[in-house]
């Protein structure tokens, strides 16, 4: 199994420094419209409903440590350090989102508690194991999950959350057209839920559950 190009890398990166600002509006509503907030609620949705299930899973906290891969403005690890995460390391392609993350977490008094990256995190070196382990909305941008996940399953001592987009889902086919005629450099990919269960499982992860949201697959790993 391949890990993904340096130019898929940093194509994604590159993607996501130009919409940092945009994308962190989804989370938080500020700065857009009316209009642009029913069109998040419309066709983002699981991106809210995949935090609540993420808090949910992560479910003994205090003193923890959590990895988020691909943290993005770092709204997991605000939430989780607020709920008792005793260490907190976030990696991300873009730096632009970095940024964010680290105005976010020093914001909510977390920064003491967090470690952030511009990184691969393939290329990165992990120094110990950590409680939880997140891919939310990471392999979105991953032909082939499987390096990941396998690093992922090797370091992880409680579980491993992670998502990935349907396949076989009437949104499949939006995205598919937005991403091709607004967002050309940077593909996306999609999954069975079947593959989904093959890719845990073969990571190494002995405990694997997969829950089906409106056009995501929310999967639970333990080792």
């Amino acid at each position: 199994m391949s890990a993904p190009s340096p130019r898929a890398k940093k194509d994604v990166g590159a993607h996501f420094d130009r919409s940092a600002p945009a994308f962190d509006a989804i989370y938080t509503g500020e700065g857009v419209s009316p209009l642009r907030r029913l069109v998040h609620r419309v066709f983002f949705h699981d991106i809210h409903w995949r935090l609540a299930l993420t808090l949910a899973e992560c479910d003994a906290l205090a003193g923890a440590s959590v990895l988020d891969i691909g943290c993005g403005s770092g709204v997991y690890l605000e939430e989780l350090g607020r709920r008792g995460a005793a260490r907190l390391v976030g990696l991300d392609f873009a730096p632009a989102m970095i940024e964010l993350a680290e105005r976010r977490v020093a914001a909510a008094g977390l920064a003491h508690l967090t470690e952030l990256r511009s990184t691969d995190f393939l290329a990165y070196r992990v120094d110990g194991r950590f409680d939880y382990t997140l891919a939310v909305g990471v392999f979105d941008y991953f032909r082939d999950p499987g390096p990941l996940l396998q690093k992922m399953a090797s370091i992880t001592r409680q579980k491993a959350i992670a998502t990935f987009p349907q396949l076989w889902n009437p949104w499949t086919a939006v995205r598919r057209v937005r991403y091709a005629l607004a967002v050309r450099d940077c593909p996306v990919h999609f999954f069975s839920r079947a593959r989904v269960r093959r890719l845990m499982w073969a990571a190494g992860f002995r405990e694997v559950r997969v829950r089906a949201l409106t056009n995501i697959f929310f999967a639970v790993g333990a080792p």
